[in-house]
């Protein structure tokens, strides 16, 4: 079976019709954009480039940019991906939420009613569990079509961030590490590398609610939150109390995980630095290495569409709570 009909055969077993339409009632009318289909996958780093540049010349929800550059001179590309309308104000959004992020009064650190919350998707940190990448295209894909209910929904209610590859160079040679050798998962704290640190000035750029940090682990079983201990003492009561009770259960209805989970304690993971950063509730999903490939991808699919939904129909108590 071709990969792509294999992805979506996966996607409606594990409950990906469901998700759909848990992002709440859409808005009335939502004009479709027509989206090219996304490369098989695997996708190449110079197929993922270039598909994120043609959806954005296909779509009036996306934006493209590039946050860096990888040790050997790799693109690090990012799609923002919201309302045209969100995107026409997209600097003041991004500033409005830095200040209520940094604390600000009056004005400026209040929540108003159309105020959107920014989401991240963040794939393949680790070389060698690419999957990610492939899922964050076919997301991309549907949000920017603008042809369903789910992606109306979640679009009049956030911005999307979706940072596809976070390690060019080590998924072209299927390493975990970068091509320095180190493991990028393990920078956010020192920001040592790179594509750490144009990764974390883009992060601080458009602070998250949420944050799905994409990976594959030895088996065929699937990790998400909630999260185990030790939990670092300085971690936001606000983010743990919006992963314990409204993302982590949402995710195990999706999922059904069967593998440990991970604790919070070192910030130099992205779930633990985006949520001592910015308050985001960072979760790490794994998936199993020995799944098929189109299994892999289609899991990460419905685990981003899981956050993605969560994170719109709770948009006005978590971005409340997240700014107080």
């Amino acid at each position: 079976m071709r990969a792509r009909a294999a992805i979506a055969v996966v996607s409606g077993l594990i409950g990906w019709a469901g998700i759909a339409g848990a992002a709440g009632a859409a808005p009335a009318r939502c004009p479709a954009d027509r989206v090219a289909p996304p490369p098989a996958a695997p996708a190449s780093d110079a197929q993922v480039s270039q598909y994120l540049r043609v959806v954005a010349g296909s779509s009036a929800r996306v934006r493209v940019g590039v946050l860096g550059h990888s040790v050997l001179g790799r693109e690090l590309p990012y799609a923002i991906v919201s309302s045209p309308g969100h995107l026409a104000h997209l600097a003041s959004i991004g500033a409005r939420l830095r200040a209520l992020r940094d604390g600000a009064t009056g004005s400026a650190g209040r929540v108003t009613a159309r105020q959107p919350a920014i989401v991240w998707l963040a794939g393949t940190v680790h070389g060698n569990e690419p999957s990610g990448t492939d899922a964050d295209l076919r997301v991309l894909r549907t949000l920017a079509a603008g042809s369903s209910a789910f992606a109306c929904s979640v679009l009049e209610r956030l911005v999307v961030v979706i940072v596809p590859v976070q390690n060019p160079d080590g998924r072209a040679a299927f390493t975990r590490v970068n091509a320095n050798g180190f493991d990028l998962n393990r920078d956010w704290f020192a920001a040592t590398q790179p594509e750490t640190t144009g990764r974390v000035a883009l992060l601080r750029r458009y602070p998250p609610i949420a944050l799905d940090d994409q990976h594959e682990q030895d088996g065929t079983a699937v990790s998400t939150p909630p999260n185990a201990r030790p939990v670092l003492p300085v971690m936001p009561a606000v983010a743990l109390r919006a992963l314990r009770e409204r993302f982590a259960p949402a995710l195990r209805r999706a999922l059904h995980p069967t593998g440990r989970a991970f604790d919070l304690l070192y910030p130099g993971y992205a779930d633990s630095a985006s949520t001592t950063l910015d308050g985001a509730a960072g979760m790490t999903i794994e998936v199993g290495s020995a799944s098929p490939y189109a299994t892999r991808v289609a899991q990460h699919v419905v685990a981003a569409r899981t956050v993605l939904a969560v994170a719109s129909r709770s948009r006005g108590p978590l971005l409340r709570a997240w700014a107080a």
